[in-house]
């Protein structure tokens, strides 16, 4: 003999059936809070790191650390004399760039003669300079082969002119 049929029972809820549920929400607030702790971290330590500060060389001490690097380098002694003069004139265009605000990587020699009279250039300076470029033209446009001993005098030459010319305004 079977037994009749009974009525569903029903059990009260308690504490137990939503621990489940309970611990996703605690995991998830857990993660949540970690989440934002290193957030906050890193977002400080953003805000903390250092800035960095360009030091800006004068003209002058540019173009002297260039012309004792290219006196190192020893070029025209290889053989190399237009890399030598193309070097020599470009630091030293460089250096009246940055100096006197005259555009004299673009420019002539004759240009940059000009050029530096409109400026507060010593004009007891411009046949140095104009010896130097001239020269430096000749060796890179015509091919020409200066002297043996007009590179070094010229190197002298281009650190006494940085010397004698450098800003005194910032010592």
């Amino acid at each position: 003999a079977l037994n009749p049929i009974k009525d569903i029972m029903y059990e009260d809820a308690n504490l137990s059936d939503y621990l489940v549920y309970i611990y996703i929400i605690g995991v998830l607030i857990l993660m949540g809070l970690v989440g934002y702790y290193f957030y906050k971290r890193k977002k400080a330590e953003v805000l903390t790191v250092p800035e960095v500060v360009e030091v800006v060389l004068p003209a002058d001490v540019k173009a002297l650390q260039a012309l004792e690097s290219l006196k190192n380098a020893q070029l025209w002694q290889k053989g190399q004399i237009k890399e030598y003069q193309t070097g020599l004139t470009d630091i030293i265009r460089t250096y009246i760039e940055e100096r006197y605000d005259v555009k004299a990587p673009e420019m002539t020699t004759d240009e940059i003669s000009q050029a530096l009279q409109r400026v507060d250039f010593d004009p007891k300076f411009t046949i140095v300079l104009k010896e130097i470029l001239q020269v430096a033209d000749m060796v890179k446009f015509a091919k020409a082969t200066p002297e043996d001993d007009i590179h070094n005098i010229f190197m002298e030459k281009a650190v006494d002119f940085v010397q004698s010319t450098k800003d005194t305004s910032f010592e």
